[in-house]
């Protein structure tokens, strides 16, 4: 494969990365990993270079190596803990247990640096459109990085049934600072934290459904259209340096692009669907699942952890609040 997604495993039918190896049966996080073939280690070691004088130093930083092979994964400063990949997710292991959740899908984001763990909520799927049974399914997303940049995190990440676009969900709250757990806490504690968090994301889901539904109550024109388009993507003074912003020229073929995908994409034409902001909202998230990014494992890195899930929950929010926007 010319992308940098090493491994992958899923439960049951392909996910909508399109790769993976099936199993019969969920295991648990450490069952995923080594079925992965994620079970290596990590080791740091110090960094030098050479002063004015030519006399070797060593760097306050730290390289990550991969026992395995001996690839540089990334650097870390000097307190950074190593948490290996079998060990990163074992305090979910209780919430797969109960029932609560099934893993799913386990795999890793270049080349090793970050590795995640997708598991799907327990529980009915929530219908947005009764008339064409559009469903949307609630998922975790656990994550761990051994590239200095991620820390463990639990993200929440609904998945639409019939595209397998990545959604957006309603944060508009301080649910974000409880997602990021540190290397060294105890287990214990991040149970507890992490049993908060989930019932906290329950109730985010119920909001973001409403608000789902809200789109799919609401019809658009194609003027409608490319006023939702230019307000979700075109550059604003609020967004920082970092962020992504679209050039008027990339800004209007993005709109030609979430034009032709409003018209044709996946589940575009369901009753109930088209001409709705539903159907817009998910013409966008077809195209940052789908269509934006030089490589499979970036779009995943940035529809999860990057400048296409801040996209995709600010298109929400547009979307939901549109007629005053628009007005």
């Amino acid at each position: 494969m010319s992308h940098e997604v090493e491994s992958m495993f899923y439960v049951g039918k392909t996910p909508w990365h399109g790769i993976g190896t099936e199993l019969q049966n969920a295991p648990t996080t450490y069952d995923a990993i080594v079925t992965a073939k994620l079970n290596w280690t990590v080791s740091t070691y110090p960094m030098h270079y050479l002063d004015a004088q030519g006399s070797q130093q060593t760097c306050i930083s730290k390289a990550v190596i991969r026992d395995s092979d001996g690839r540089k994964l990334g650097e870390v400063g000097p307190r950074w803990t190593a948490l290996q990949n079998c060990q990163a997710f074992e305090w979910f292991d209780p919430f797969v247990t109960s029932g609560l959740a099934s893993l799913e899908t386990a795999g890793s984001l270049f080349n090793g640096e970050r590795i995640f763990i997708l598991a799907k909520i327990k529980g009915e799927d929530d219908v947005i459109v009764k008339e064409s049974d559009d469903r949307v399914c609630r998922y975790v997303l656990l994550s761990n990085g051994h590239d200095g940049k991620l820390a463990v995190r639990v993200g929440f990440t609904p998945i639409r049934v019939v595209c397998n676009n990545t959604l957006g969900m309603a944060h508009r709250n301080n649910a974000s600072k409880l997602l990021r757990i540190r290397h060294t806490r105890n287990v214990n504690d991040t149970l507890e934290q992490v049993r908060e968090v989930m019932n906290l994301a329950n109730a985010e889901f119920e909001t973001t459904v409403e608000q789902y539904r809200k789109l799919a109550s609401t019809t658009i024109n194609t003027n409608d259209l490319q006023k939702y388009v230019k307000l979700v993507f075109k550059k604003n003074s609020v967004e920082s340096e970092t962020s992504e912003k679209e050039t008027d020229d990339e800004l209007s073929r993005v709109e030609e692009k979430v034009t032709e995908l409003f018209e044709t994409g996946i589940g575009a034409n369901l009753q109930g669907v088209h001409g709705t902001l539903w159907g817009a909202y998910n013409a966008i998230t077809e195209f940052l699942t789908w269509h934006r990014g030089r490589s499979q494992d970036r779009r995943l890195d940035q529809l999860w952890f990057g400048a296409a899930a801040t996209l995709s929950q600010k298109a929400l929010h547009i979307g939901t609040d549109f007629e005053k926007l628009a007005a």
